[in-house]
């Protein structure tokens, strides 16, 4: 079963209150846990995301395309990333989405199964 593992920055406050080496050593620490995955077999694909302040939204209104300068959430989580991962059930995903290191920095990992085959009402 292939999972998403988001990535939420749930309090970037506190995030930002870490020095630049303490993020250093989180986003190293983050690459030591990403590599266990794929040396597992078990890393399908891993994306980080730049800034909020970076995103363009695009919807539709009244059949016209509008497109704005983003984020879309007014939320103060932001989504840093996300993880792609194949394993065996939903258990096994949270287990390795308990072993990310930047959860002790405040990140949240929302773990969701992708869809598989066709949508069914």
């Amino acid at each position: 079963m292939q999972f998403v593992l988001l990535i939420i920055h749930a309090d970037p406050a506190r995030w930002n209150s870490l020095t630049t080496d303490q993020r250093n050593e989180v986003h190293e620490a983050c690459g030591v846990w990403h590599q266990e995955l794929v040396d597992k077999g078990v890393a399908v694909h891993a994306v980080g995301l730049q800034a909020p302040d970076t995103t363009t939204v695009v919807r539709q209104k009244s059949g016209s395309v509008i497109v704005t300068d983003g984020p879309f959430s007014e939320s103060k989580e932001v989504i840093g990333g996300f993880e792609i991962i194949d394993c065996a059930s939903k258990e096994e995903a949270i287990a390795i989405a308990g072993r990310f290191p930047a959860l002790d920095a405040g990140a949240v990992i929302e773990v969701r199964p992708t869809v598989t085959g066709p949508c069914k009402d």
